[in-house]
């Protein structure tokens, strides 16, 4: 990680040897079911030939990663988030709050809420709660990501600064109506 608050930016990068095991794993998905197109039964043969293409096209990727981590840069103006491929530019009063996202026991991905006041990715923040995440791989810890995204969106957001008492307001949009709270 690079700068801190009193000299920004602060960029935090993607580890490199994290992406490097994505890669391998990507990579043994990808030979391991090449071996089974060419031994197993015709009948999954189609499904098999398809996850060998979308494995090898994840290992193009990964390999990408390895050669251009994704970065995410912070500073008063907002957050950049380069990926490998495309590069996300935010200003906090886009975000309500940042948390641990955890699909299962085993992973957990930095995810942030967007504020009701953002104008960003109307029709997905529809499909998705008004939630979003970040890649995974970073040089921080999940949680130490977490608390350094919630620090700055504090420090220079706007809203944050409107409020005053450095408490963040939650609101997430779901199909059943509005959930909202006060976290502090």
């Amino acid at each position: 990680m690079q700068g801190t608050f009193d000299t920004p930016p602060i960029v935090v990068s993607q580890s490199r040897d994290k992406l490097i095991w994505f890669l391998v794993l990507s990579l043994l998905f990808t030979f391991f079911l090449g071996v089974l197109s060419l031994t197993g039964s015709p009948r999954s043969a189609i499904l098999v030939y398809f996850l060998v293409i979308f494995f090898a096209l994840c290992s193009i990727i990964m390999a990408w990663a390895v050669y251009r981590p994704g970065a995410l840069i912070l500073s008063p103006d907002g957050l950049i988030w380069r990926t490998p491929l495309r590069t996300f530019t935010y200003s906090w009063d886009d975000f309500s709050s940042f948390f641990v996202w955890s699909p299962n026991l085993f992973v957990g991905y930095a995810a942030f809420a967007y504020s009701r006041s953002s104008t960003r990715n109307r029709f997905g923040r529809i499909l998705s709660g008004g939630i979003g995440s970040l890649s995974p791989g970073w040089e921080l810890s999940t949680q130490e990501l977490v608390a350094l995204l919630n620090e700055a969106r504090k420090r220079w957001s706007t809203a944050a600064n409107i409020q005053g008492d450095g408490q963040s307001n939650i609101a997430l949009e779901t199909p059943t109506g509005s959930v909202s709270a006060n976290n502090g």
